[in-house]
């Protein structure tokens, strides 16, 4: 663990995916204030919900059948990180 914390690349990484995750966490947690803020039901905010999962489900298998193909590793995860906050700060300022 030492040698892990030392390497810059593996520091950058694990920030990076934190991020991402943070992101997706704090979009998912919000989902259910936000339909409630503009008067939604608990079945229309079930439905959001599970809109959310099967997109995130769609949109894995799409990236991963690009990165076979296309093997751009790091252009491909800086534009899902990218994509994520973008559409985090969407939600943020209600669009």
């Amino acid at each position: 663990m030492k040698i892990l914390f030392r390497n810059p690349n593996f520091l950058l990484l694990m920030i990076s995916f934190s991020l991402s995750y943070a992101i997706y966490g704090a979009i998912a947690s919000t989902v259910g204030s936000l339909a409630n803020a503009f008067k939604f039901d608990s079945n229309s905010v079930s439905i959001f919900g599970a809109v959310f999962v099967v997109a995130g489900l769609v949109g894995s298998v799409i990236h991963a059948l690009v990165l076979d193909k296309y093997k751009l590793y790091k252009n491909q995860y800086m534009f899902i990180l990218t994509s994520t906050a973008v559409s985090f700060f969407l939600v943020c300022v209600g669009l």
